[in-house]
């Protein structure tokens, strides 16, 4: 920088150039040397000559010699000045140069200091910032002014305009901020702080924000003293550490969480490194596997695998997680210390370094053993008939899947047997139920395994099983006959061996993939067709199916279609087969008997449609109508005046053990209709069913005024021990029994202790289908009451069965008027 500060020299030289000054002086020398110069040059002349010539002369040279006195004095003098001047201009040049220079780094010094100016307003706009944007405040105190200043009551958390921090301008309003219960600690510390010589001052307070809830602050602060170490102020800052104590809090309760989860909660936590070595485990490790934490740290976690199997499929998953991956929800079987199996599910995770790399993996497990023995307990009963051991119909279900897939990979067939052991139910009816299941664990055991070929059993539900034959590529036979010899061939052997061991047969339905099915579904309902077949054909055979079943299907299915509007397109009617009294030889009765004017079929009979409407459960609304009929009717002929005329009805299995629905249709009818007069007929197989339910249908029935008539009797049980304590009035003969009589005598004996017995028991007794002389002169001979069949009538219709009762009461008036005038005549 140009050194601005003239020397002696240059303020004379300065003072020098003075214009007007010098302008005089110069002036004055002129004026002083021409005066001198005339005055002296005049006198001298006149001294030296008075000649006007040489005066002329002498004033001539005089006058040359003044101007060049006058030009060599001015030349020194204007050479002196210009002298001067020229070093004034040098030097001013130098000075302008100077300031020239001075006003280009001033011009810098003012661009820098404006960058330094903005650079400290971008400074204080981010220490604003920083201040409004965090925490942090700012205050000081002037203690002699008791000036208070802060910047934290304008912070979001606590809510104040700034217009209210600014009345915030002394110590007291400042503590009016402070909690109740801290500011006397506070007052205490700020005392200590300043007659401390290091002058900190350091608290943490509650302050309240416009909402009237506190916030902790931490205030630190700076003392300031003067000369004599009187201190008269303090700055420092505010932190708002609310959020922190929060998080503190937070982490306080995780830390106990975490030691509630370590050692309270039942999961099993281990800790390894990188490479599966076992650091930490939890207490409740300790107490599932009865290790002391020392026992096993150090070891390898496969060290606690219970098996090979298990001790491969955990070395993969473990190569897996050592390599970061993680595992969830894995199975696997370890071992206690006393060599227990724990099956425990396992997850993991991992703990990372600075690096990111994998540091430890944290195993978290659960003891599922219980729950698993419990999974497998509901499987077994879900899947595993609990009688036999075998699997039932469900397990079935699923292995096809996995049976179809072997049959299609490996280019093989299964042949699909469903085997049901025929009359079964006669086993548990004349044994009672536990010799029926002694039977079918027999069974079981005696068929299972005696396939050559790969084979699995199933028991289907009841009697009925199911037989899947995994046949290999080399082991099919190539044409369905051979097929059919094959599989009769192996049927025939198991019906000799059931048949020697046990007295029963079965009959089976086949079905055979793909060959005839493509699937489970198919499979099955094939194989049903076939089984129906075999019992409907004489049971105690194989079928296998054939094309031709599938018309049956259809038919059932037109049938079912066709029932279901029957009863709505009143399509049924009612025949009625007339009752004979044996004493009296006359109609006491009739048996209701339904018949169904089918479209596109005609006239169709019960055993045509009713074991289906019992299957399909149409049944119900077809008992309902019969009953409602048959009432009906039983008004009607009983307007003719006979006595006591019954009229008997079938009542299906169906609504027999349908309590609810039995007590709401009689209690229906029974306010219209007059239940005395009938019969309500249910066969032996479905009484004896459920006999508690049966014994509350027939006390319904009869708080009616019906009476229960037990019908086929001589066809199932056959035993009259168990109606003792049923409400029966007469027990019907079935027709088989009395087609029997003329061909064996041993039967006539037994109907005759049949009769005597529901005597004895005050039962009534109807021998059905009685079709000839000899029948009828057996029956009675044994004593019957009554009976029925074509040897007699034929089912009539309403009008017909009326018509002959008309007869028969005309003949019954004639004779009693006839007998009435022989007793006046013998008088």
């Amino acid at each position: 920088m140009p050194n601005f500060n003239f020397d002696e020299n240059n303020i004379n030289l300065i003072e020098k150039l003075d214009p007007k000054k010098k302008s005089l002086k110069l002036a004055m020398i002129y004026l002083t040397i021409g005066i001198t110069w005339i005055f002296s040059s005049d006198k001298i002349a006149s001294l030296l000559t008075n000649n006007p010539k040489t005066l002329y002369l002498i004033s001539l040279y005089k006058g040359w010699v003044y101007m060049l006195v006058t030009a060599i004095i001015f030349y020194f003098i204007l050479k002196r000045q210009f002298d001067m001047y020229k070093d004034a201009i040098v030097k001013v040049k130098g000075a302008h140069d100077d300031i020239s220079n001075l006003k280009q780094k001033l011009e810098m010094v003012k661009s820098e200091y404006k960058i330094y100016e903005e650079k400290l307003k971008e400074v204080e706009q981010k220490f604003e910032l920083s201040i409004k944007g965090s925490n942090y405040g700012i205050w000081n105190w002037d203690i002699d002014k008791n000036f208070y200043f802060t910047s934290l009551l304008i912070k979001p958390q606590f809510g104040y305009s700034e217009d209210y921090q600014s009345t915030v301008n002394t110590i007291e309003k400042w503590r009016e901020h402070i909690h109740k219960d801290d500011l006397p600690y506070a007052l205490n510390k700020l005392d200590e702080a300043l007659l401390d010589s290091n002058g900190i001052y350091e608290n943490a307070l509650r302050i309240r924000t416009v909402k009237g809830n506190y916030r902790w602050v931490v205030t630190t602060g700076k003392i300031k003293y003067n000369e004599y170490g009187k201190p008269i102020a303090i700055a420092g800052s505010h932190i708002d550490i609310t959020e922190k104590l929060q998080l503190e809090e937070e982490l306080k309760m995780e830390r106990k969480l975490l030691d509630v989860i370590l050692n309270d909660i039942p999961i099993i936590i281990i800790r390894c490194d990188s490479q599966g070595k076992i650091i930490m485990v939890n207490k409740f490790f300790k107490e599932v596997f009865k290790f002391e934490e020392n026992e096993f740290i150090g070891e390898s976690i496969l060290n606690l695998i219970a098996d090979d199997l298990n001790r491969v499929k955990a070395n993969r998953v473990i190569s897996d997680i050592v390599s970061g991956k993680k595992v969830k929800d894995m199975e696997i079987e370890l071992l206690t210390k006393d060599n227990q199996k724990k099956t425990i599910i396992w997850s993991n995770s991992f703990i990372y370094n600075e690096e990111n790399r994998v540091k430890d993996i944290l195993f978290i497990g659960m003891d599922i053993t219980q729950r698993k023995e419990m999974e497998n307990q509901l499987y077994n009963l879900a899947y595993f008939d609990q009688l036999t051991g075998l699997p039932n119909k469900y397990k079935l279900e699923k292995d096809m899947v996995e049976f179809e897939k072997k049959a299609d990979d490996e280019n093989g067939e299964l042949v699909f047997v469903y085997a049901d052991i025929d009359d079964f139910n006669l086993v548990n009816e004349i044994y009672g139920h536990s010799k029926g299941d002694d039977l079918l664990i027999n069974i079981t055991q005696k068929i299972s395994g005696y396939f050559p070929f790969e084979h699995f059993i199933y028991r289907f539900g009841g009697d009925e099983y199911v037989i899947v034959l995994v046949l290999k590529a080399e082991e099919k036979k190539d044409s369905i006959e051979d097929k059919i010899i094959e599989i009769t061939r192996y049927s025939d052997t198991i019906q000799r061996l059931l048949h020697n061991e046990f007295n029963v047969s079965f009959s089976a339905g086949v079905s055979i993939y793909p060959f005839q099915a493509e699937n489970y579904e198919e499979l099955l309902k094939k194989a049903d067709l076939a089984l129906n077949h075999a019992k409907k054909f004489g049971k105690k055979r194989t079928v296998v199916y054939f094309d031709e079943l599938d018309k049956g299907v259809k038919e059932l299915v037109e049938l079912e279609e066709d029932l279901k509007v029957a009863v709505k397109n009143n399509e049924f009617f009612l025949l009625y087969q007339p009752q004979i009294d044996l004493k009296t030889m006359e109609i006491i009765g009739g048996e209701a008997l339904i018949r169904w004017n089918r479209p596109r079929h005609g006239i169709e009979t019960p055993l045509s449609f009713i074991p289906y409407a019992e299957e399909t459960g149409e049944i119900l609304k077809i008992d309902s109508w019969v009953i409602k009929q048959a009432l009906m009717e039983i008004d009607k002929l009983s307007s003719l005046g006979l006595d006591d005329f019954k009229i008997s009805m079938n009542i299906s299995g169906n609504t027999l053990n349908n309590l609810d629905y039995l007590r709401k249709l009689i209690s229906e009818l029974s306010i219209i209709y007059d239940f005395s007069k009938a019969y309500f007929e249910i066969t032996e197989t479905n009484l004896i069913e459920d006999l508690e339910n049966s014994r509350e249908a027939l006390e319904t029935i009869k708080k009616a005024k019906g009476r229960i008539a037990l019908d086929d009797f001589g066809v199932g049980y056959s035993s009259l021990s168990y109606l003792k304590g049923l409400d029966i009035d007469m027990i019907k003969i079935d027709k088989s029994f009395i087609d029997s009589i003329d061909l064996n005598m041993q039967n006539k004996k037994i109907l005759s202790m049949i009769v005597n017995l529901s005597h004895e028991l005050g039962m009534k007794v109807l021998a059905e289908g009685v079709e000839t002389k000899e029948q009828l002169n057996h029956i009675i001979e044994v004593g019957c009451d009554y009976a029925q069949g074509y040897y007699f009538y034929k089912p009539l219709s309403v009008e017909e069965f009326e018509k002959i009762l008309w007869e028969q009461l005309k003949n019954n008036q004639i004779a009693d008027s006839e007998r009435s005038n022989i007793n006046e005549k013998r008088r």
